[in-house]
């Protein structure tokens, strides 16, 4: 992927790969550009690793004074070009809020009957949940999503550093939702899903 025009340095980009699985083989370094590849591994303490102390250090270790926030890839999510663009406009356009890319995610991962959407209005009823796209949204899973700078702030003061893999994202944003971070689903952005 070609780096946009503009301020990349303003953003921190991150793969998450478990034990170094990624579907990034053919990309130098196994990421796209301009993402660094962080690996979570499981060990005796933290057999699901852990993610929530790994976000933690990476911020801590790679923010500088005008970072604005975090763009988060699953490696099990594949982005194209336009797909990163669409994401990188709308941030620099309102780095303030949770920008999610719409991403399908399957049975073998949630262990529902049927794919779901891996955002949604937080309480929606399944049928609904399972349908929408676009609606009104206020929780989600990583997948392709940027995190705000305040936002990762309040979780890391909140204990995010000893928040274990599967219930990070859902911590991270139901700090969102107590905090008031507007969600936003970026339109023309088509991240795919591809553990199924």
């Amino acid at each position: 992927m070609d780096e946009p025009a503009g301020e990349l340095k303003s953003f921190i980009y991150l793969m998450i790969s478990w034990k170094g699985e990624s579907i990034y083989t053919g990309f130098s370094g196994g990421t796209p550009t301009p993402f660094r590849k962080i690996n979570i591994y499981p060990t005796n303490e933290y057999p699901l690793g852990r993610k929530g102390y790994t976000l933690t250090e990476c911020w801590r270790k790679m923010k500088e004074v005008h970072t604005s926030g975090m763009l988060v890839l699953d490696s099990d999510v594949a982005i194209d070009p336009n797909d990163f663009q669409a994401m990188y406009n709308n941030m620099r356009r309102d780095s303030g809020a949770i920008h999610v890319g719409p991403s399908v995610i399957w049975p073998k991962s949630t262990g529902y009957s049927t794919p779901v959407w891996a955002h949604r209005k937080f309480g929606t009823p399944f049928e609904e949940w399972r349908k929408n796209r676009t609606g009104d949204i206020d929780t989600a899973s990583f997948c392709f999503t940027y995190l705000p700078a305040k936002l990762i702030e309040a979780c890391i003061s909140g204990g995010m550093a000893s928040w274990e893999f599967p219930s990070v994202d859902m911590q991270v944003f139901t700090t969102a939702r107590r905090i008031g971070t507007h969600f936003k689903v970026v339109p023309n952005c088509n991240p795919k899903h591809l553990n199924y």
